[in-house]
C-alpha cells in the first residue's frame, strides 16, 4: 500500500449516478499479506451526503469472513478496523494491528478461531 484510503475497501457509496455502490457481502479473505501504508486496514463504512437526502448510502457489508491475514507490517493513520452502522455478521479472526470501532450489529473480532465463543448466526 502507498497511501490509499483503505487495504480492504468492504463498502463504498460514491457519489450516485456515478459510481454505484459496492460492498463485499458473504464473502471470505483469507491470508493476505498487507504492507505499506493507508489511511485504514478494513473499512465497512456508510457514506450519507445529506442527513434529509434520499442519495444516502447505506454499506450492506454483512456475513464476510476475515482470516488468516497479516496486517503486521500495514501502518495506519486512522482506523485498523471499521465497521459502519448498518453492517453485521462479520468476522474478523487475527490481529487487526490497531484501533477497531464497530458501531455495527453481531460483528466480532477474536485474536484466534479458538476465542470465539459464538459465531454470528451468518456463519453457525
Amino acid at each position: 500500500m502507498s497511501g490509499q484510503f483503505a487495504a480492504v475497501l468492504a463498502g463504498w457509496a460514491g457519489f450516485p449516478a456515478f459510481f454505484p455502490p459496492f460492498y463485499l457481502q458473504n464473502s471470505t479473505v483469507r491470508n493476505n499479506l498487507f504492507d505499506g501504508w493507508a489511511q485504514h486496514g478494513v473499512a465497512f463504512s456508510d457514506f450519507l451526503f445529506d442527513p434529509s437526502s434520499s442519495q444516502d448510502e447505506w454499506n450492506l457489508g454483512n456475513g464476510n469472513l476475515f482470516e488468516g491475514n497479516s496486517f503486521r507490517g500495514l501502518r495506519t493513520d486512522g482506523v485498523a478496523l471499521f465497521f459502519g452502522t448498518s453492517t453485521r455478521n462479520n468476522l474478523f479472526i487475527g490481529d487487526p494491528n490497531g484501533v477497531v470501532i464497530d458501531l455495527g450489529t453481531d460483528n466480532q473480532v477474536s485474536r484466534s478461531a479458538h476465542m470465539i465463543r459464538s459465531r454470528p448466526s451468518a456463519w453457525r
